[in-house]
């Protein structure tokens, strides 16, 4: 994320910065904002793939990933998400989708990124979703993608 893109979305992500987060369960923050989390054991630890969606302001919302590892978080060869999209649905027909290709860090414990997002016209249901799979690696150990779902009505 180069620094443009990161302080036009800082609104969005000093909102997901507050959710909460547990292991393998779903936390509300507040109404228009949410996350879930799962885990896995992992290399003798747990790899933790989170999503969240929330609703920014009236013509804006925001979604997230985030993989960790945790208990304890030790640094893998590789971490990050392998495919993620982010879309909106009115209704249950899709007004916006962006898919973004794998991104991964090397050496650490955990991953995190951020897509914020303009509300399109929605006369009826709108919810955002963020959705896909998560990349894990450490020498001697399974390369690991578990897939990860979470929407949210905004």
């Amino acid at each position: 994320m180069n620094k443009k893109n990161f302080f036009l979305m800082l609104p969005l992500l000093l909102t997901i910065g507050l959710l909460v987060v547990s292991l393998d369960s779903s936390v509300e923050a507040s109404p228009l904002a949410s996350s879930s989390t799962s885990c896995q054991s992992y290399a003798g630890a747990f790899a933790c793939r989170s999503k969240g969606v929330a609703s920014t302001g009236p013509s804006t919302w925001g979604a997230n990933v985030q993989s960790y590892m945790a208990s304890p978080a030790i640094s893998i060869d590789t971490i990050g998400y392998s495919y993620w999209t982010v879309r909106e649905t009115c209704d249950g027909d899709i007004t916006s989708q962006w898919n973004y290709d794998g991104t991964v860090d090397h050496y650490t414990s955990s991953f995190w990124d951020a897509s914020a997002q303009y509300k399109h016209y929605c006369g009826g249901s709108r919810v955002g979703w963020s959705f896909g799979n998560h990349d894990f690696h450490k020498s001697g150990y399974s390369h690991i993608y578990p897939y990860k779902l979470h929407s949210q009505g905004l």
